[in-house]
């Protein structure tokens, strides 16, 4: 499964990428994307559409030869990241619906190193993220293969910790096979926030009470939440002990109803 998708590739670099939904506005390369790292694919395998977006994460020296000589991106916290972010991400004015679904079919491949195959850190699929936190996002770390949903709070800038963490399933039980995910939030501060996750269909977790919780650092500054998709590899022991890996994502889509996702 290392090289998936070989029918037909083309890079998209610096502009705005369409996305794969009319429903979601346009999105944008993350500014600390590792070089090289992102390609939108086209292949007769891509379930649906025939379209999808290809992301690789690989470690090494942090200056040369990753950033062309300039020590920039995520390399001096010792993390790496390749990741499309909804358009309109650094606007204080940018949120999602009151009430959303979410969906995409999602791609990982038998080789892709989780869990204890990779060097210290967390691993962030997706993330529903505030002005410097996710309020949602679906992750892993190095001391289990199993994909959880965490949501955050800002204790400073930058500065992150978790504040609702559950898991939702193994994921050596769904690589090397598209997987669709699907997920339903009300976004809110209170206790009416929802969500509720779904593989393949089967509901796998939810969670009821506050779900926008990275909160301004800043009293009475904008909250933000806006949708990113691909692999970022936090905090890790190092770069030179990252394995490199790719994952693929496709038909990523929200509506107003989880049946519209998919038309």
């Amino acid at each position: 499964m290392k090289n998936v998708f070989l029918v037909l590739s083309f890079v998209i670099a610096g502009a705005s990428v369409n996305a794969d939904s009319l429903k979601f506005r346009s999105f944008e390369q993350n500014r600390s994307n590792l070089p090289g790292s992102y390609d939108a694919v086209r292949s007769s395998q891509i379930p649906l559409s025939g379209r999808g977006h290809r992301f690789r994460i690989y470690g090494g020296d942090c200056v040369v030869p990753n950033y062309g000589g300039q020590s920039v991106g995520d390399c001096t916290y010792k993390s790496v990241r390749s990741q499309l972010m909804e358009r309109g991400w650094n606007k204080p004015s940018i949120k999602q619906p009151e009430s959303a679904w979410y969906g995409f079919d999602f791609l990982m491949p038998q080789d892709f190193p989780i869990g204890g195959a990779q060097t210290k850190g967390l691993y962030n699929y997706v993330q529903w993220k505030g002005n410097n936190c996710p309020h949602v996002a679906l992750v892993s770390n190095q001391k289990s293969t199993q994909l959880a949903f965490q949501l955050m709070r800002t204790t400073g800038t930058n500065d992150c910790e978790p504040l609702v963490k559950k898991g939702l399933l193994n994921l050596n039980t769904v690589k090397g096979r598209w997987t669709r995910i699907e997920v339903f939030a009300r976004w809110s501060k209170g206790n009416e926030g929802r969500l509720e996750f779904y593989v393949d269909g089967e509901r796998v977790g939810t969670h009821s009470g506050p779900t926008l919780t990275a909160m301004p650092a800043q009293s009475g500054a904008s909250i933000k939440n806006h949708f990113d998709f691909g692999p970022y590899l936090c905090c890790t022991s190092g770069l030179q002990n990252i394995r490199p890996g790719t994952l693929y994502y496709a038909n990523v889509s929200r509506a107003a109803t989880r049946d519209a996702l998919w038309k």
